[in-house]
């Protein structure tokens, strides 16, 4: 394993200061294909999300994808992201002008692996401005959109950024009595949450990412082997027919957050609008965390790797984007100024 005595200031600025990126920086990133539920071939019940559909104000969407994040030569992780499956276009929080949607990961693991084989690790997953990210200047039809995950639309400085901000990870504050996989998670996701809230710039030189726009949520990888049925919403799937491929892999909720967003779209300059909020159309990056061994003292080599996820309705039609009447994020005659601070007191108040 190659120990680093490098701050993450120090990292950050290897990031910046060099024209070439440092090989342990590099985005690890395997580009693999996302399914929706329409490539199953299992008959789901109809208590699964995969049965429902989307409507207006009430959005659903599902996206997996198999060998998402590499174990090693032989073994990887999929990774099932569920929007929706619990709280579509929910709005009982006492301001009438917003929804939000819970988004849920889950991760696919080989059910042959034995219990000493199962990996050591965290899952982190993103949002920007208390939504999906948006895709931008980028055609989202393209080889690297929402198909695949691909996370070139994150960029090469803001995933050497983060990956730096990982591993400059020093947790210093465990005790004995926190010492299981779930604590040193949840103080890696807050240790990041933190370094972003505390950056006013952009994720990594020379991105549009402002870091500070970004939030975290995350969880542990599962230590040993369950069923499916162990822990699973049943509104996810049953009758041996989940989600997720290979179609054997059992699943483990690892993350989950709120997507908020406002209910009415702008009239006019959706253009300009669309590269600033995503709603619930975008793409949701995934972070995975591998550690050399249960203790996660240290990080593997190269075991920082990226996953950039989307969703589909059920159907496998694209989520709506907010301009087309479901999962909106702009109200009528608003600025793009005060929507965004409202957005980000809202967000503040549900996550605290």
């Amino acid at each position: 394993m190659r120990r680093t005595g490098l701050s993450l200031v120090a990292l950050v600025g290897l990031v910046t200061a060099q024209t070439e990126t440092p090989s342990y920086l590099l985005p690890n990133n395997t580009g693999v294909s996302v399914y929706s539920c329409r490539d199953l071939s299992c008959n789901f019940p109809n208590t699964s999300i995969c049965a429902s559909e989307s409507e207006d104000g009430v959005p659903v969407g599902v996206g997996f994808a198999a060998g998402a994040a590499n174990l090693s030569s032989s073994a990887s992780l999929s990774y099932t992201l569920a929007t929706g499956l619990e709280e579509p276009g929910f709005t009982n929080f006492g301001i009438d002008e917003y929804e939000f949607s819970d988004a849920q990961l889950f991760v696919g693991i080989d059910p042959s692996l034995s219990e000493d084989d199962y990996p050591s690790g965290c899952v982190l997953m993103m949002q920007y401005q208390a939504q999906t990210f948006p895709w931008q200047d980028m055609d989202p039809d393209s080889p690297a959109g929402r198909n695949s995950t691909s996370c070139s639309p994150l960029g090469v400085n803001c995933q050497a950024y983060l990956t730096a901000m990982i591993m400059g990870f020093n947790d210093n504050t465990r005790s004995s009595n926190s010492s299981s996989s779930d604590d040193k998670c949840t103080r890696l996701t807050s240790y990041v949450n933190t370094k972003l809230q505390g950056n006013a710039l952009t994720c990594g030189d020379g991105e549009s990412w402002i870091a500070n726009l970004m939030n975290v949520t995350g969880g542990a990888l599962p230590t040993k082997p369950s069923s499916n049925a162990d822990n699973l919403n049943e509104n996810l799937g049953g009758l041996d027919c989940y989600p997720v491929k290979p179609a054997d892999y059992q699943l483990n909720k690892v993350a989950e957050m709120r997507h908020l967003y406002l209910k009415d779209p702008p009239t006019s300059d959706a253009d300009y609008y669309s590269n600033i909020f995503a709603g619930l159309s975008g793409f949701t990056p995934v972070i995975t965390v591998l550690y050399e061994d249960d203790q996660k003292e240290e990080v593997m080599d190269y075991g920082v790797q990226f996953s950039c996820l989307s969703t589909s309705q059920p159907n496998g039609e694209e989520m709506m984007t907010p301009f087309e009447g479901a999962a909106v994020a702009m109200p009528r005659g608003a600025g793009v100024i005060s929507v965004l601070a409202s957005l980000l007191c809202v967000a503040l108040t549900l996550y605290m």
